[in-house]
């Protein structure tokens, strides 16, 4: 019989998912698309294939490894057999008395002593004896065994035979509803087919083919500004495909660009649930709070999400006195935008003494930019501290702020 886990490279162990790798691994090495004019190739995919349907299925399966393991049992039963016969003492004493009395009788009478039969020949009854009761044994247990297993197999057989039709009907629906533009539906369809264990290769490729078709139509539609082009490109994939920073990324941009920033934040926010320390993503969340949505609650979430982000980098790279070995020429811009981005949220929400220590931060990684000496200068006037604001806003005004001069002429005499 056929083993069909070597075929496939597989223990009897495996399980559905490393049986349908291994079957995806080899489907791909011989599908004909890739060895044409190859009768080998053919015939070995095609015995790939009827490998995978009987042990992906669990009830072909299940009867499969009863007829394997069943033949093993009954050759491994009549080799045990043999020899226990030969090393049982009961039976090897029983027959040595046998032959001592038969023996003794043939002393008392010789006439009754058969023709002596050689060795040869013995061995030939022997051994023609075992093969007749092999084929014997084999054949009846063919009948009791292999019958009823040879029925359920064709059973199965045919319920697959239906279920590859209506498989192939389902996938023409999804191909003309793709044709027809209902993208849409005809994802939905294609998930269905793609979901079934036994899934066909060959829709599995369509499939992918179709997502890829969508992000280039997504990619043409922003490229030429056509943003809600986009937007409703790059859901369909969003829905019917594995997570992509990438691709959520530019949903995201995309639903800013047309004012749907709520939207735009939602998905900000599935991203943050899945990557809670990249602080680029934590960064555009926070922007689109605090410039879009003025919501400033939310903004000096995500703010504060970044900059312990840094903080916890800033240990891990130089150790809890990072503050002393810190060069601000070797931190990103990304760093000074998230602490002067959390200063000017603390203003606002009239945390003055966060909101300076955040100024100071943003003071150290970026020294000759005055915005954050704008701020620092507002949160000590605020504080009722005029001294210290106009120094702050005099800083500004070096560094080249012209705001900070209208402050200045007007708050500090």
């Amino acid at each position: 019989m056929i083993n069909y886990y070597q075929i496939l490279g597989v223990d009897p162990t495996s399980n559905s998912p490393e049986i349908r790798t291994a079957y995806r691994k080899l489907a791909l090495q011989y599908h004909p698309d890739k060895n044409p004019n190859d009768p080998e190739a053919e015939e070995t995919f095609k015995l790939i294939s009827t490998a995978y349907r009987v042990l992906i299925d669990p009830e072909q399966r299940a009867a499969y490894d009863f007829l394997i393991s069943h033949q093993h049992q009954a050759a491994q039963k009549s080799d045990t057999k043999q020899e226990e016969d030969a090393f049982n003492p009961r039976k090897r004493t029983t027959y040595q008395q046998r032959e001592k009395h038969r023996e003794k009788y043939y002393q008392q009478n010789p006439e009754s002593r058969p023709e002596p039969i050689s060795y040869w020949e013995k061995l030939g009854q022997n051994h023609w004896m075992n093969v007749m009761t092999a084929v014997a044994f084999s054949a009846l247990l063919s009948i009791m065994v292999g019958i009823p297993i040879y029925m359920y197999i064709k059973k199965q057989q045919e319920k697959e035979i239906a279920r590859l039709m209506e498989e192939q009907r389902r996938f023409d629906v999804a191909r003309s509803l793709y044709e027809h533009k209902a993208y849409h539906s005809a994802l939905d369809s294609l998930e269905i087919l793609v979901a079934h264990p036994k899934a066909n290769y060959d829709i599995i490729s369509y499939r992918n083919a179709i997502l890829n078709d969508l992000y280039e139509k997504g990619q043409d539609a922003y490229f030429d500004e056509k943003y809600q082009h986009a937007v409703y490109y790059w859901q369909l994939l969003v829905k019917h495909s594995d997570y992509s920073a990438v691709l959520y990324q530019q949903l995201a941009m995309a639903y800013e660009d047309i004012g749907a920033y709520q939207q735009a934040l939602s998905i900000y926010e599935e991203m943050v649930g899945m990557e809670q320390f990249n602080i680029p993503l934590l960064l555009s969340a926070a922007s689109l709070c605090a410039d879009q949505l003025i919501n400033n609650e939310k903004a000096l979430k995500y703010y504060t999400m970044a900059t312990d982000a840094m903080i916890d980098a800033y240990i891990i790279n130089y150790g809890r006195a990072y503050a002393l070995v810190l060069q601000p020429k070797d931190i990103p811009e990304s760093h000074y935008i998230a602490h002067y981005g959390l200063a000017v949220v603390l203003a606002r929400l009239e945390e003055y003494e966060r909101a300076k220590l955040a100024c100071d931060w943003a003071i150290f990684l970026r020294p000759r930019r005055p915005e954050a000496y704008n701020v620092l200068g507002n949160c000590y006037y605020a504080m009722d501290q005029r001294q210290e604001a106009c120094e702050a806003w005099d800083q500004a005004i070096h560094r080249g702020s012209l705001q900070a001069g209208e402050w200045v002429a007007r708050f500090c005499p």
